[in-house]
């Protein structure tokens, strides 16, 4: 479960407050291996009632992946569904004021005298209002003791934090917060940054004049509003956030820590997640499979390889990716590249900034291994994102403009139109508006011509598997993709800038 030790602190704060780029794998990977003691009063309890209200929703909610976010506090509550295991209020009390450490003492004698801590390997404590009146030498007193019970419970975790908005104005809070972010920064630390998280709306705005209840005010101390309730009233519940009970605030603030709770949890069971907080959400469609609707699936049909097939010429693509089992309605693997230019006709090889091989699902979309989640990048984004598609015998197609961002999930939807990928006709019209990668590229050369034919059909046709040949991925090489798919496309050359 654990590494050594981590080489790197892991700082949860408002770019961890999503839930859609969460994989579902980690989430079941958190659930079935921590074992979480949480002591803490009303304004830890977000973290909790939000957690709890999750696990009622449906899938409408943006992100949600089915009745698999329940913890065990309240058992029954949700079935025979395996819960990730919370010691809620384990022991009384929070972390306190000025150099308290009576919740140091409480978490000695839980370890070393309560059997419910047997199988304990993470430990949180959160604030009330211990962080706003505190000195610099009571957040040390803090700091040391935390790092204290690390030395001497080496394979537990424990989790830092930061206190909650309180008083718009309050120079001490900010000060103790910003000590505490940089004591964990330094010595790689787990922290989950409270007060950021609080600090900012789900589209990225920043409040720097704000409580823990959301409300705002300018500089000269004049109410200006709640951004909260604001932002839920301009959103659907239901979709873009769910009722919860959030002590102090309101629910947005406890959907809000309860995602990042989620992201904390998996971070801790291995998932690596993306520092940077980028993400990226692209539809394509293969014109081969597709059925007028969507793309017939592959899954099932036992040809698919479990590694990347991008190793060889011209892709020459190192990465290791490979999986046990093909995810449901998985068509085939892509292989995504990101350039990053100030314009597409600029967009050559040279700003390639990262290559990742993931899977294409029918409905177009572009996921990672676990077949659900969108793709993490780590790359800072200079000047704008362009991004490439390509499949092993269809065109490759670059987006035509950058991608747009919204809470740092980068997005393209290369079927919409045929102006959506750069180049003349650099996609074709598979009706109904809609649009898809040209197939017959067989040998994958940038062109459709007929050495696709005889260099790649006629040494395959009749043959079933894995073929470069087959056309429109139904595990055959035959008449239907050579009369359906190349011969239409006979003279298509990719529009890539190389």
């Amino acid at each position: 479960l654990w590494s050594d030790s981590f080489n790197q602190p892991i700082i949860i704060d408002h770019n961890c407050s999503k839930l859609e780029p969460i994989p579902e794998w980690a989430i079941l990977q958190a659930r079935d291996s921590l074992h979480i003691a949480y002591g803490h009063t009303s304004h830890g309890s977000q973290l909790i009632t939000g957690m709890s209200s999750l696990a009622n929703q449906d899938t409408n909610l943006i992100g949600y992946k089915g009745d698999i976010y329940c913890w065990d506090y309240y058992p029954g509550l949700y079935g025979s569904n395996p819960c990730i295991d919370i010691d809620d209020y384990f022991r009384p009390g929070d972390l306190g004021h000025l150099g308290s450490t009576q919740w140091a003492a409480y978490t000695r004698d839980y370890l070393e005298n309560d059997p419910a801590s047997g199988d304990i390997n993470v430990i949180m404590w959160s604030w009330c209002g211990g962080c706003s009146d505190n000195t610099v030498q009571g957040i040390q007193i803090y700091l040391d003791t935390m790092n204290a019970l690390e030395q001497d419970y080496p394979d537990i975790k424990f989790v830092y934090m930061t206190g909650h908005r309180d008083i718009w104005n309050d120079d001490t809070l900010k000060r103790n917060n910003q000590l505490i972010r940089d004591y964990c920064i330094a010595n790689d630390k787990i922290l989950f940054d409270f007060a950021d998280i609080e600090s900012y709306d789900p589209d990225g705005n920043y409040y720097e004049y704000a409580n823990d209840n959301c409300n705002y005010y300018d500089e000269n101390t004049n109410y200006l509003g709640n951004w909260a309730t604001e932002w839920q009233n301009s959103h659907t519940e239901g979709v873009d956030w769910y009722n919860c009970y959030a002590a102090h605030s309101q629910p947005l603030n406890g959907n809000m820590k309860a995602y990042a709770s989620w992201w904390m949890f998996c971070r801790l069971a291995g998932w690596e997640g993306s520092p940077s907080g980028r993400y990226l959400d692209v539809k394509v469609f293969l014109e081969g499979p597709f059925n007028g609707t969507d793309m017939n699936p592959s899954t099932g049909l036992g040809f698919l390889p479990l590694s990347q097939p991008y190793n060889t010429a011209p892709w020459n693509y190192t990465g290791t990716e490979s999986v046990d089992t093909i995810p449901d309605d998985v068509v085939d693997w892509v292989l995504i590249e990101l350039r990053d230019t100030t314009d597409a006709s600029l967009a050559t090889g040279e700003t390639i900034i990262a290559r990742q091989a993931a899977f294409l699902l029918n409905d177009g979309s572009v996921v990672d291994l676990d077949g659900s989640s969108i793709l993490a990048f780590n790359h800072s984004i200079i000047n704008s994102l362009f991004v490439v598609i390509h499949h092993r015998n269809h065109l490759a197609v670059m987006s035509a403009n950058p991608l747009t961002e919204l809470n740092g999930i980068y997005s393209y939807d290369f079927t919409a139109n045929n102006s959506q990928a750069y180049g003349t006709d650099a996609q074709k019209d598979l009706g109904e508006g809609i649009y898809g990668m040209y197939g017959g590229d067989a040998n994958a050369d940038n062109t459709i011509d007929d050495f696709d034919k005889t260099v790649s059909w006629l040494n395959e046709t009749g043959l079933s598997g894995y073929l470069s040949s087959d056309l429109n991925l139904d595990g055959q090489s035959n008449n239907i993709d050579k009369n359906e798919v190349w011969m239409l496309n006979k003279g298509k050359s990719g529009q890539v800038p190389e």
